[in-house]
């Protein structure tokens, strides 16, 4: 894997961590459930492992269907007209930006509501 790939995923993790983090403590009655006592807490989870999606065609995806590739996940709301589309638009121009190496690349948005 190339050098500037690694940086690539890496910023985007970090722009996608941060954005869902300020996300959630700006609006803590949108994200209740992740919000300890509705005071902007984040609340501490496990990272990574298996798991089991529905993707947004009905069809049932899980952590094998991305394997061999660098999955960049950003958690965002269905009906989210700010943070979310301004995020996803950065991810599709860092995508263009990696050229042939974004095919090493699938990103996927999570909803929680």
């Amino acid at each position: 894997m190339s050098r500037k790939l690694l940086l690539v995923v890496t910023a985007m993790l970090v722009v996608a961590t941060t954005t869902a983090g300020l996300y959630a403590y700006l609006s803590p009655q949108r994200g209740s459930a992740n919000v300890a006592e509705g005071r902007g807490v984040i609340v501490a989870a496990p990272v990574g492992g298996a798991f089991t999606l529905v993707d947004h065609t009905g069809r049932t995806v899980t952590d094998e269907t991305f394997r061999g590739r660098y999955l960049l996940v950003f958690f965002g709301f269905t009906n989210c007209p700010d943070v979310c589309p301004l995020a996803l638009d950065r991810f599709a121009q860092v995508l263009e930006l990696l050229g042939p190496d974004a095919s090493m690349v699938q990103p996927a948005l999570i909803s929680v509501d």
